[in-house]
């Protein structure tokens, strides 16, 4: 006769199988759920996985805080703000917007995270990324650097921005034009910086431009803002 047995590990594999979220069970957000303000941290505190995702993002980024220069890491935490502003804009969103939309910006923003080489090397080649994007820099035997950049509104993408050039660097400093202005005096440019262990982007605008809009982005889109060291193909 057939003797039924219980086996604690069986029973242990069975509850992980069948219950998913089982291994963030009671895991708390990086923030106090009692204070929970935007409707993007009351959802974290009432998915364990998500705040699972927020926890990890915080340990994360205060790890790079002690290992980033005092410049990069000032630059890091502009940056946060950026993507605290986004998470809360996507919480907010309308229906177009659900919980899956929550989770993927909270991994997406951890695997940059952990992505980021606080020590980089002090030129300008390789691959540079923000929440709205980034540049891949190559380099030429000459010494020209070649420089592809894509961003875009982090949420809603409603603004787009390009650009492709290339030029040598003058010192620490790299003025580029786009490859479509090339011989015009006038025309705006992008001007490269190391700013510690994070790259630098500011936008030089065209002589004849009014606004200072940028050439390169759709309305109100702007290349412009601190960039950090990924592997090559990160994205």
């Amino acid at each position: 006769m057939l003797r039924a047995t219980f086996s604690p590990h069986a029973a242990i594999f069975a509850l992980v199988v069948l219950s998913p979220h089982i291994a963030f069970a009671g895991t708390k957000p990086s923030f106090n759920c009692a204070k929970a303000d935007s409707t993007a941290e009351k959802a974290i505190c009432k998915n364990n996985e998500l705040a699972a995702s927020d926890a990890a993002i915080a340990i994360a980024y205060k790890k790079l805080q002690t290992t980033l220069d005092p410049k990069a890491a000032a630059a890091l935490a502009e940056d946060e703000r950026w993507f605290i502003g986004t998470r809360d804009a996507i919480g907010e969103a309308a229906e177009g917007m659900a919980r899956s939309d929550l989770g993927s910006a909270l991994k997406d923003r951890l695997k940059f995270l952990k992505a980021i080489n606080p020590h980089p090397s002090v030129d300008f080649a390789g691959s540079w990324h923000n929440i709205a994007g980034g540049f891949d820099i190559t380099s030429a035997p000459d010494g020209t650097l070649t420089v592809n950049g894509n961003a875009a509104h982090p949420v809603t993408g409603n603004w787009v921005c390009e650009f492709n050039g290339s030029a040598k660097p003058d010192g620490a400093t790299l003025v580029v034009k786009d490859e479509n202005d090339k011989g015009d005096d006038n025309s705006a440019a992008l001007r490269l910086t190391r700013d510690g262990a994070a790259l630098k982007v500011e936008t030089i605008p065209a002589t004849t431009a009014a606004d200072g809009a940028s050439p390169y982005c759709g309305v109100n889109g702007s290349f412009d803002g601190p960039y950090f060291s990924v592997p090559s193909g990160y994205y």
